[in-house]
């Protein structure tokens, strides 16, 4: 009998402010969220260019030094572009992750906005952000999206370093194998380099781009009528 008179003292208004207090803290969990990844992304993308802007002025140097003459020198280059390389990969598969926990945060935002804004109408004022979850994604709309083509120069950038990365250490390793060898073997492994990097983001986004899908599209949310929670 207790129970039942404790829940029935529960006021439709009681309810609805337990409900948004949940949602807020959900919201306030999503931001810091939102903020994490964008500083992810930041950070591996800042320790790449400063590893890169290292690594390029000393490959030019070793490569002025002439690394058809000196063995001890296309060993170093070749040690210096593997590094590039994995330099490449890996920032590329860090900034996928956090660049999608990013997306998944945003909509989150804006699907707790669309449910804060549909039954408290009057806190709409206050909310700034996209109540809609239908925009382009890296992986909706990849051509458009700027982080796609930053992936598309990592994985092209891994293509190249690992081509540099094999000519070296062939011409460390065979130094009077024939020419031919020392410019094919580096190109097809560029290229597979490249083609797996490639073929990798690709099925993520693929992946992505068919679980993901719009919740409260702004066509149809726009024909429909706010309910104000009574």
């Amino acid at each position: 009998m207790a129970q039942k008179k404790r829940s029935s003292t529960t006021t439709p208004s009681v309810e609805a402010e337990a409900n948004l207090q949940i949602i807020l803290a959900e919201y306030n969990h999503q931001h810091d969220k939102l903020k994490s990844s964008k500083e992810t992304v930041n950070q591996s993308l800042t320790i790449y260019l400063t590893l890169i802007a290292f690594l390029v002025p000393v490959a030019s140097t070793l490569l002025s030094a002439g690394i058809f003459q000196n063995r001890d020198v296309a060993l170093l280059l070749a040690n210096i572009c593997l590094l590039a390389a994995s330099a490449s990969i890996f920032t590329l598969m860090r900034t996928y992750q956090a660049r999608i926990e990013q997306t998944d945060a945003e909509k989150a935002l804006s699907r707790l906005r669309n449910f804060i804004i549909t039954f408290h109408p009057i806190l709409k004022k206050y909310y700034s952000g996209p109540i809609y979850d239908d925009w382009a994604t890296p992986y909706s709309n990849r051509w458009s999206s700027s982080s796609f083509w930053g992936w598309l120069a990592l994985t092209f950038g891994a293509g190249v370093f690992t081509a540099l990365s094999v000519i070296s250490f062939i011409i460390f390793a065979f130094p009077k194998e024939n020419r031919i060898v020392w410019w094919t073997v580096p190109l097809l492994a560029g290229i597979a380099v490249f083609c797996f990097c490639y073929l990798w983001i690709d099925r993520k986004l693929k992946y992505r781009a068919a679980i993901d899908i719009p919740r409260f599209p702004e066509e149809k949310k726009s024909n429909a009528q706010p309910i104000a929670s009574k």
